[in-house]
């Protein structure tokens, strides 16, 4: 790198629009690294700010090279982490602090993305339920996708409370674990509620008149959706339609909600957290969403849209669903290189929150460790 993008600071006004034409930096050196040889430093004109090439560099502080590409390759064939410590000869914690590198960089790429479409299809949406920590802790994971297209536009998480058959010994150890950590009752509802606030931010910039949204019968879905001015207009006006659907649907191709039965299947197929009766479930929250924001951009942008119809071979969802092809290749381009910068993104509520590791994880009691580097 002969010249740096932008100044690191986020209080420094080249941060996000350095001048052309004007050097606003100047070479301050160099050291020497085991890893990556020498290595170039800047420092800024304007705030002082000293940084170096590996700065922008997605090894940031990293002190082994771990092949990015292969992780993913492993992560999306249900590996799991004592697999890939295995097979790429480095420690548990080596592969889990790449793989939440490698997170932010697909939180990133995925709201860049998502934001280059311009919604021109139905969604439909529905909660995807595995588990963290223990069964006794189930998750009710919301997934926003295209009717159509099978793009996931967004998903977020939220802690349930277990129900369903259990022993009256089952029964008693729940009551017990809920005096140290007890779910929230309304947490479905908010969870829609949050989902459907990016539903509507996809509409604005939709050319669409009209949105057709389906889910299934749960009663969380339409008190979530009365909450939100847009759609309760919409809806008065004929322009917004929830259609809900029994939940012992047919789950066949070109049903209402197949788009998201689909997404299902992958993630229980090709995730090991989420296999069903898995022994490799998630310990910690954050990490078990972040793994699923790395796998949801391979789906969204680089599996095939259908694998046995060869006009569809070279085609993604993210195709489909209208994703620019220029900003797709951009971002891809760089995605296991060049580090991207929150202070530089526009992401949703709840990105934001997977990106700092602010999900609780139960029964968790020392805080979550976050990377100085991993907020700027």
């Amino acid at each position: 790198m002969k010249k740096p993008p932008f100044c690191p600071s986020s209080i420094c006004p080249h941060h996000h629009s350095p001048p052309k034409g004007v050097k606003w930096f100047r070479r301050a050196g160099t050291y020497e690294t085991d890893t990556f040889g020498t290595v170039q430093r800047f420092k800024c004109l304007t705030c002082g700010k000293g940084f170096s090439v590996q700065t922008f560099s997605l090894n940031y502080f990293a002190k082994k090279i771990v092949n990015y590409h292969q992780l993913v390759l492993m992560l999306k064939s249900a590996s799991g982490i004592r697999d890939m410590g295995r097979d790429l000869r480095v420690s548990t914690g080596t592969i889990q602090n790449r793989l939440s590198r490698l997170s932010r960089q697909a939180i990133a790429l995925h709201e860049t993305i998502t934001q280059s479409i311009a919604l021109a299809e139905d969604l439909a949406a529905d909660g995807f339920q595995s588990f963290a920590v223990s069964q006794y802790f189930p998750d009710n994971i919301t997934t926003l996708v295209g009717k159509d297209s099978q793009y996931v536009y967004h998903f977020n998480y939220v802690t349930i409370r277990r129900n369903g058959r259990m022993t009256e010994t089952q029964k008693q150890r729940r009551e017990e674990l809920e005096q140290l950590f007890l779910a929230d009752r309304g947490g479905i509802e908010h969870a829609f509620y949050e989902l459907a606030k990016v539903m509507g931010d996809l509409f604005f910039r939709s050319p669409k008149a009209s949105l057709t949204l389906y889910t299934d019968e749960k009663k969380e879905y339409p008190r979530a959706l009365k909450r939100i001015p847009l759609f309760a207009d919409m809806a008065r006006e004929g322009r917004f339609i929830h259609s809900t659907v029994s939940s012992h649907h047919a789950r066949v191709p070109g049903g209402p909600l197949f788009s998201v039965d689909y997404i299902e299947r992958e993630f229980r197929k090709d995730l090991s957290n989420h296999v069903r009766e898995t022994v490799q479930f998630s310990r910690n929250v954050n990490d078990g969403i972040g793994r699923l924001f790395i796998y949801n951009l391979y789906h969204n942008c680089k599996k095939s849209y259908r694998i046995n119809k060869a006009q569809w071979a070279e085609t993604s969802h993210a195709d489909v669903a209208g994703a620019s092809r220029k900003v797709v290749d951009r971002e891809f381009a760089t995605i296991y290189s060049r580090r991207r910068f929150l202070s530089r993104l526009e992401i949703s509520v709840n990105s934001f929150r997977v990106w700092l590791r602010q999900l609780e994880t139960p029964l968790k009691k020392r805080g979550e460790y976050l990377p100085a580097y991993a907020m700027m």
